[in-house]
């Protein structure tokens, strides 16, 4: 069997989940895994990822996120740095 790889790509609202779904549902595909869903995970309090950023950046930053939980400004903040 050859299986394919899509990625499916689009800004905020664009309708992304919506054509997984219909990809999964009505086309056959196997299955499909939601970045956004892996990324909250990787990014839970106390994770190995969280840790390496904090020793990486500094407790500044990790206060940043911590108050903020906004993604766009821990971007931007771990950018600054």
């Amino acid at each position: 069997n050859n299986l394919l790889v899509l990625g499916v790509c689009g800004g905020i609202g664009s309708g992304k989940s919506l054509a997984c779904q219909i990809l999964v549902e009505e086309l056959g595909c196997w299955a499909h895994l939601e970045a956004d869903t892996i990324a909250h995970k990787v990014y839970e309090p106390h994770s190995p990822a969280i840790q390496q950023i904090a020793t990486h950046f500094g407790q500044r930053v990790m206060n940043t996120i911590n108050m903020n939980n906004d993604t766009a400004a821990d971007a931007a903040t771990a950018a600054a740095d």
